[in-house]
């Protein structure tokens, strides 16, 4: 397993994952302004992204998570909306921070099905986007690798 590090945020990317190059980095279409890192397994058809940055003045006080993630939901589907975006609505996720919430997703791209994951992490009032894409067909064996990162992560105080 590789470590990775985002600000305060540690985890361990599981097998067949690795940590992208900036060549690989290059390739991928990230919007929004916050620092991230990309997680890839090319034969699996998996990336995972992970976004930090910091909420400052009243918005990094008053917003929440679900807030948040529902506020994401909507720009994810807007997005997607001519891929036949569907979601299955929030969802709580289990990681070693206060809450986080996200959503599951399936849209297509080039003909084939695939399905996301959205997890939203606030901690103070920093802010953390992990982002999971793979192939529907496939998730039985992705999904296990996505939910052992998520369990791996950790803050630092």
């Amino acid at each position: 397993m590789n470590e990775f590090r985002l600000n305060r945020m540690t985890g361990d990317a599981p097998r067949p994952l690795h940590i992208m190059n900036e060549e690989e980095r290059g390739a991928l279409t990230v919007t929004g302004d916050a620092e991230w890192i990309g997680l890839s397994a090319p034969e699996a058809h998996m990336i995972v992204t992970a976004g930090w940055k910091h909420l400052g003045g009243f918005a990094g006080t008053v917003l929440n998570v679900h807030d948040i993630a529902k506020e994401t939901e909507k720009n994810i589907r807007r997005a997607l909306e001519t891929s036949g975006y569907e979601a299955e609505g929030l969802k709580a996720f289990q990681v070693r921070a206060p809450k986080a919430e996200g959503f599951r997703y399936t849209y297509t791209v080039q003909g084939i099905a695939m399905t996301g994951e959205t997890c939203i992490v606030k901690t103070g009032r920093d802010l953390y986007e992990l982002h999971f894409y793979g192939r529907t067909e496939t998730l039985h064996e992705c999904l296990p690798v996505w939910e052992e990162l998520l369990a791996s992560l950790r803050w630092q105080n």
